[in-house]
């Protein structure tokens, strides 16, 4: 029988993208953080690159701080061996500054890539890029 904890790398190497919104959504800090490569770059939605998984890390844990939810909405890719490009549409909820739930629909781009045998998120910007909008 597989273990939780077994279940849940198997998904987190196949689909870094889905398991990053999952360990979100569970308040999971170390299993959202490592989702990333080491030298990983994060977008936020100010457009502010953050480079670095031990960077990275401070962010995830102010969406959990807010109780964030992430529902995938829909998703489609390219796969070129060893790297992929995939586009996806979330709906982010988080707790609001007065408490209130506040939502939004993104527009996600995320490049994976195969490290050590792991697909990893190499470029994630989760609130859409600018430079490539749908």
């Amino acid at each position: 029988m597989i273990s939780a904890d077994q279940r849940r790398a198997a998904e987190r190497d196949e689909h870094p993208g889905r398991f990053l919104a999952t360990a979100i959504s569970e308040g999971r800090l170390d299993l959202a953080n490592d989702c990333f490569s080491r030298g990983a770059c994060l977008l936020t939605p100010d457009a502010t690159v953050v480079r670095g998984r031990e960077n990275i890390r401070p962010i995830l844990a102010q969406l959990l701080a807010r109780e964030t939810r992430i529902e995938i909405l829909d998703e489609a890719g390219i796969d070129a061996g060893s790297v992929q490009l995939a586009g996806q549409r979330w709906r982010i909820t988080s707790r609001g500054v007065e408490g209130e739930p506040f939502s939004q629909v993104t527009h996600p781009v995320l490049v994976t890539g195969q490290i050590e045998q792991r697909w990893k998120l190499l470029i994630a910007a989760p609130w859409g890029w600018a430079a490539w909008s749908p």
